[in-house]
């Protein structure tokens, strides 16, 4: 019990001591906040690379950081997303699938990949890849926001989300029915009015029943 109502108490201090030094600095937050995000995304992105080098002086650790999603796929081989443009000296955009043996699988979604940053991936039961981020095309091909790949890393003709997102996909939720949370800074789909989150049907289409 000492234990346990000793966190309490240091979770309580820890959060009244928070509200005192936030409370003035509101103001500066906000200004913050108004920073495009494309700037605030690169000193973001370059004091994260910074912190995590000078920690053990290793660039290993900036790969690690560097990745922001995983997924494993059924045959234990995981599936990595970031911002990363190469891995072990290959050139990789953005997505990559390793071997066992940690290494990158070069029958992996030969050509271009992703044209901008993925920060998120899910693998359905299928072995379908779905990814997210800000893109606008995939190998060649237009993929606004969000493509769901086929097991090889090619894009998936039959996933079709048209004009999709007018901005950047955070994250992505697969539901058991084979539906799709997307999540993210956008404020249209397809056209319509649909601020930062919809639900997509296991076609790519946008599920008009779910309105938040």
């Amino acid at each position: 019990p000492e234990v346990f109502w000793g966190l309490i108490a240091s979770l309580y201090v820890g959060n009244a001591m928070l509200l005192v030094l936030n409370l003035p600095l509101i103001g500066l937050w906000v200004k913050i906040l108004r920073i495009p995000y494309h700037f605030l995304f690169s000193l973001i992105l370059l004091f994260c690379i910074i912190g995590s080098y000078i920690t053990n002086n290793n660039p290993y650790d900036v790969i690690i950081m560097a990745v922001f999603g995983l997924a494993m796929q059924t045959d234990d081989k995981p599936v990595i997303v970031g911002p990363f443009t190469a891995y072990n000296t290959t050139p990789l955009n953005r997505i990559a699938r390793l071997t066992t043996d940690g290494n990158p699988d070069p029958t992996f979604a030969p050509g271009d990949r992703a044209n901008d940053f993925v920060n998120t991936v899910a693998v359905t039961p299928e072995g379908q890849i779905v990814i997210g981020g800000g893109f606008t095309s995939f190998n060649g091909s237009s993929r606004r926001g969000v493509a769901r790949l086929n097991s090889d890393g090619s894009n998936d003709s039959s996933f079709d989300t048209g004009t999709a997102c007018n901005n950047q996909v955070y994250d992505i939720e697969r539901q058991s029915d084979g539906r799709l949370l997307v999540a993210g800074n956008f404020t249209e789909w397809n056209g319509m009015a649909r601020n930062r989150l919809v639900r997509l049907l296991p076609d790519g289409n946008l599920d008009n029943s779910f309105v938040t």
